[in-house]
């Protein structure tokens, strides 16, 4: 395998497929490194109804003529797990763990990041049947419907605020006795007909057949079999930059720290797309950043190339 590329790309979600794009059309040698399929996260939702000029396409749809586009443009794609990079010289090295070595000049992180796991009996069974983790990407097919928010910060709030718009009720689940949301996301919260919020409350199970259909929680000590017909889950994300995070800054929670151009503190070296900390995790903001990333990425080659 050929080793150097002018720019290496850790990840094949939307954030690195754009990338992969603006980069490679300037002309540059770029390598895409994922660890098992293309499209990430993206890839495993049934149904996008909210990306630009792609009404009801799958996400494996998108990301998969996106992989296309890049390969169209000369972009490889190569497939592995990193292990270990060195990105402060100007020459930056990708260990892979299956023993490979990949070299370039400039590198973008695009790693994403994973939502938090409930981590209770049916989450993994009934994800995509009822379960959700973006209720901006999947509100729309609960008009009407009974649903639970778990968590009690910001992002469930105005989660729930969001599902109210279309649900006929919705139910936020907390296990604490406080909510941790700002004064304003509470209040709207408090003052909404279709939301009822419930403290010391847990899910410990959910059920269900093709579809979920009841979630079991736990209101204080006493096990309570609620009828519903959606969970989404707002308990947090977790960023996937653990392997960079001795080379490049982040913050307390693990986001890269990028500035307007998409470059973090070490040259030559960009990120974009969930790693990084925006509020609005959704494919069209992954490779709006992806694109930005690639070519303010290609932009520096082609400085070091003259």
């Amino acid at each position: 395998m050929e080793n150097f590329y002018d720019i290496i790309i850790a990840g094949g979600g939307p954030a690195g497929l754009s990338a992969a794009i603006y980069a490679s059309r300037m002309g540059a040698k770029v390598a895409v490194i994922e660890g098992m399929a293309v499209g990430g996260q993206a890839a495993l939702t049934p149904k996008v109804e909210n990306y630009p000029a792609r009404e009801n396409a799958s996400g494996f749809e998108i990301t998969y003529d996106m992989q296309k586009q890049a390969e169209s443009f000369g972009t490889v794609f190569v497939y592995g797990s990193i292990e270990k990079v060195s990105l402060k010289d100007d020459v930056k090295a990708v260990f892979l763990k299956d023993g490979s070595l990949l070299k370039c000049k400039a590198f973008i992180i695009c790693t994403g990041a994973i939502s938090r796991k409930l981590d209770v009996k049916g989450e993994a069974e009934f994800t995509g049947r009822g379960v959700s983790y973006c209720a901006t990407c999947d509100a729309n097919f609960f008009k009407e419907k009974t649903v639970i928010v778990a968590g009690g910060g910001n992002t469930a709030l105005t989660d729930a605020l969001v599902l109210a718009s279309l649900s006929q009720k919705v139910y936020i689940v907390y296990r604490g006795d406080k909510l941790r949301a700002t004064p304003v996301l509470i209040q709207k919260a408090q003052e909404n007909s279709r939301i009822e919020i419930m403290y010391r409350t847990k899910i410990v199970e959910l059920k269900g057949d093709e579809k979920l259909r009841s979630a079991i929680l736990d209101v204080n000590g006493v096990s309570k079999e609620m009828p519903c017909d959606g969970i989404f889950v707002a308990i947090g994300y977790i960023p996937n930059s653990e392997v960079f995070k001795n080379e490049i800054i982040t913050d307390d929670s693990g986001y890269i720290i990028v500035d307007k151009n998409a470059l973090t503190n070490v040259k030559g070296v960009y990120a974009a797309g969930d790693v990084t900390d925006g509020t609005l995790k959704q494919i069209v903001t992954a490779a709006a950043g992806g694109a930005l990333a690639g070519e303010n990425a290609g932009k520096f080659v082609m400085e070091i190339n003259k």
